[in-house]
């Protein structure tokens, strides 16, 4: 243990002599700054630079954050008519306006915990449900009293629309916890009609306008 420390500066050596001084010594000295000459600056060259930068900048965020949700996020495509798509979009209903009704003050938690919990409930329902699926479900629901008791197992919830409007987006992150009745949900739903989307995402509408601004701007990238 002792090799993760150095060894303590001895009083009298001249480094700590000089440490000494500086923590003594408490004179205020005046800090002087040089004033920067913009005369002759091109105001629209900089601005134009700085634009450039700033959408450079947004471009490679958004690569960034696309190749990291595709490592952490599973995302799926479902069919729009699906009963667990419906259940889900209606949670996310619910939770709004009983967010409204409470205030910021309520205890709900996170809304992704009441999506996912709609999905579940849903899944249950079902006639076709494999005997391993329900009973991993029913053992979920049994150990999780209330959607709040999910914030350790279930990190990301989501549904969402797509540009095809017959289908939405299922977007689930789960901890090494829940990742066994994540596997078979999902796999359950692949049978349901649902399509594994893998790989980075394309980029959105937003980020395609960037790059076309930075193309007319004179970008080389």
């Amino acid at each position: 243990m002792d090799v993760w420390m150095l060894p303590p500066v001895p009083p009298d050596t001249p480094k700590r002599k000089q440490e000494t001084q500086a923590q003594v010594s408490t004179t205020p000295q005046s800090v002087k700054f040089r004033a920067v000459d913009r005369r002759g600056v091109d105001k629209q060259g900089v601005d134009r630079q700085l634009l450039l930068a700033l959408g450079k900048k947004a471009v490679m965020d958004d690569n960034i954050l696309r190749q990291h949700e595709a490592i952490i996020v599973d995302t799926l495509s479902l069919p729009g008519t699906l009963p667990e798509v419906v259940a889900m979009r209606s949670a996310g209903a619910a939770y709004n306006e009983a967010v409204r009704v409470r205030g910021k003050q309520h205890d709900l938690g996170s809304p992704h915990l009441h999506v996912w919990a709609a999905l579940v409930m849903a899944v249950l329902k079902e006639q076709d449900v494999p005997e391993a699926l329900r009973l991993a479900l029913q053992t979920h629901v049994t150990e999780a009293k209330k959607p709040t008791d999910l914030q350790d197992h279930i990190r990301h919830c989501r549904i969402g629309a797509m540009w095809n409007p017959e289908r939405f987006k299922l977007q689930i992150a789960v901890a090494p916890s829940a990742q066994m009745l994540w596997t078979l949900l999902c796999d359950y739903l692949v049978h349901r009609g649902a399509t594994i989307l893998r790989g980075t995402a394309p980029k959105g509408p937003l980020v395609r306008k960037i790059s076309k601004c930075l193309t007319a701007l004179g970008s080389e990238d």
